[in-house]
């Protein structure tokens, strides 16, 4: 059985790349994890990972399937930034919910490449602007400061599309917070602007960790 399943998984992974996408969804029933990250790779890198076969990966219990499909969300094949969408923003929801603090971390990551997309082609914030408080709340709350780190990078992302209501949780962790945590909280600055913001930067210009220092005498100098 187990000579199988790797077989499988060999198979799905060339198919990935010279088969077709009829081969690749003959196997969309496997359970087998190795068959489900093979899966998505190769129906992404034909441009054929839906919506809802990305909800479908994504209910699979098991966190690297969740990961895997959501590095993979920026190639999901029949999205449409310009119109609101249920099933991609209960699909983050569910990310940043998960018990798994990776899974929360690759949810962010996500998240960010949609906020970045949607900026780049309508200029605007609309479609992911009511996960700036959870993403705050998330920021606030994790144990797991790879779950922080991720957050407030996602906050500055926000910051880039004028979206400003998170900035107050980047000032916050960037005084006070872990130094990784506080060196991309400074780092997310970079992205607002006003004087509560040059009041952030000189104060981390002060700060014991000296990347977090130089990140900030670097902003302060633009």
């Amino acid at each position: 059985m187990a000579e199988d399943l790797v077989s499988s998984r060999r198979k799905v992974g060339i198919l990935g790349h010279i088969g077709s996408t009829s081969d690749l969804e003959f196997y969309l029933s496997s359970n087998s994890e190795g068959v489900q990250l093979s899966l998505i790779s190769g129906l992404a890198r034909h441009n054929k990972l839906t919506l809802n076969l990305a909800k479908q990966f994504f209910e699979v219990p098991r966190s690297k399937v969740k990961i895997r499909t959501l590095e993979n969300l920026k190639n999901i094949c029949d999205i449409d930034l310009s119109k609101n969408n249920q099933i991609l923003n209960c699909l983050i929801a569910k990310s940043l919910q998960d018990a798994d603090p990776l899974v929360n971390v690759y949810g962010l990551i996500a998240l960010s490449d949609l906020v970045e997309q949607e900026y780049s082609t309508s200029g605007g914030c609309i479609q992911f602007a009511d996960f700036v408080k959870v993403v705050c709340d998330l920021v606030d709350n994790a144990s797991d400061y790879r779950v922080r780190e991720a957050g407030v990078a996602t906050l500055g992302v926000f910051g880039l599309t004028g979206e400003y209501s998170g900035l107050d949780t980047v000032i916050s962790h960037a005084a006070n917070d872990k130094p990784k945590v506080r060196r991309r909280a400074v780092l997310a600055l970079a992205t607002y602007t006003g004087s509560n913001v040059e009041k952030a930067l000189i104060m981390a210009a002060q700060d014991k960790d000296w990347q977090t220092r130089q990140a900030a005498e670097d902003l302060l100098k633009d």
